[in-house]
């Protein structure tokens, strides 16, 4: 029995941790830099597509929004969330994003 119960002990820390989107605000923008995208942040309108939070980020060679959802469900409805980590979903404006730093964004963004 301590057999099958150490099993199972070790099999749900394994999902808990593979289990992605379990991160802040403030370690995106920590991954971020540290892979060299950093830009000036800005508040957008997140309450228009049911986010509980949302903001643009802005540098050289790259623009992007990300937004925080309260639940998986509302995050599955975002149309513009082309990318969805957790309860985080990401949107690359593709004019403005080199495709280097779309790569790094992108591979942050998923890492988390």
């Amino acid at each position: 029995m301590k057999k099958y119960t150490l099993v199972l002990a070790t099999f749900l820390l394994f999902l808990t941790a593979c289990s992605g989107g379990d991160f802040t605000e403030d370690e995106l923008l920590d991954s971020l830099a540290k892979n060299g995208i950093e830009g000036t942040k800005h508040q957008k309108f997140y309450q228009m597509i049911g986010a509980v939070d949302g903001f643009a980020l802005k540098g050289d060679g790259f623009n992007i929004e990300i937004y925080e959802f309260d639940s998986k469900n509302a995050l599955e409805n975002c149309v513009l969330c082309t990318y969805k980590n957790g309860n985080f979903g990401m949107m690359i404006h593709e004019n403005s994003t080199t495709s280097s730093n779309k790569r790094i964004i992108i591979k942050t963004f998923e890492e988390l």
